[in-house]
């Protein structure tokens, strides 16, 4: 079944859907978005997280040539993108509901048009499908756990219910330093003393 983006016919509007459809899947994934007043600026969304800002450009794409899909990342009258106007482009392969997380240093190599494969792991763009940890990196916080590894809960660690946890951390905790004992200064005190006067 076609994206719902297949059906829209103007470009204008399926490149506004596409803007929308990245703001949501980038909010489901904990960014912070927002889009810029007017059409003034070269990114078409920011994302955020704690107080640092990537500028997205959102591209996206229908052409299908010799089995992948082709995608302009500059319009036939406008300048190249550079990065003193954006951070990465967000291109979505509307028929194949993906989305290429492409930084804008890859993205200035390209002189024309950019071909793309969805799903083959030998195509050159490969290491840029689906890749929203780029953005993460890109605003200096570590990339969250793989998908495959499951998080920590009662289900996959029985130790870990609420009435074991002091115990859990009593266990990594450290040792308290030991407080103040004036017994034991006073005997440190008088063997000094006592081997003094013997000499």
């Amino acid at each position: 079944m076609d994206s719902p983006g297949a059906t829209i016919q103007n470009d204008k509007q399926r490149g506004e859907w596409a803007e929308l459809r990245f703001m949501a899947r980038a909010r489901e994934l904990g960014f912070e978005v927002s889009k810029p007043f007017g059409e003034s600026a070269r990114y078409d969304v920011t994302v955020e997280l704690e107080g640092r800002f990537l500028r997205i450009q959102v591209k996206s794409t229908m052409a299908r040539n010799y089995g992948g899909y082709l995608c302009r990342l500059n319009g036939a009258r406008t300048q190249n993108y550079t990065a003193e106007q954006i951070d990465f482009f967000a291109i979505y392969v509307i028929p194949e509901d993906v989305w290429y997380i492409l930084p804008i240093e890859i993205g200035m190599r390209v002189k024309g048009q950019i071909f793309f494969m969805p799903g083959r792991k030998g195509q050159k763009y490969a290491a840029y499908e689906e890749a929203w940890h780029l953005l993460r990196e890109g605003l200096g916080q570590p990339e969250p756990a793989p998908a495959d590894h499951p998080p920590l809960t009662t289900g996959n660690c029985p130790d870990a219910v609420p009435e074991n946890i002091p115990e859990m951390r009593g266990a990594v905790d450290p040792v308290p330093a030991p407080g103040f004992d004036p017994d034991l200064l006073r005997r440190r005190l008088a063997g000094c003393f006592g081997r003094v006067n013997r000499k």
